[in-house]
């Protein structure tokens, strides 16, 4: 089964994202994300884990702190 913790609208754009507990990302971590952009023809997707650095992954997958998650998304 795949699921999506949370799916932020924008004005022109919806955002799948994955919160993950770890301190350490893994390619498990982007499973999920990966099936739904298939699916829904999303390119941008965010990883929100519990590490301290802000990551961009490939062109339009990020992974960044949960903590900064808020504002992290007003930048995209």
């Amino acid at each position: 089964m795949y699921l999506i913790d949370l799916l932020i609208t924008a004005v022109d754009k919806l955002i799948p994202v994955e919160i993950k507990s770890g301190k350490t990302i893994t390619s498990a971590y982007f499973k999920n994300i990966h099936f739904f952009q298939k699916i829904a023809d999303i390119s941008e997707a965010i990883l929100a884990y519990d590490g301290d650095e802000h990551q961009r992954r490939s062109e339009n997958m990020y992974a960044t702190p949960w903590s900064y998650l808020p504002e992290f998304v007003r930048t995209i």
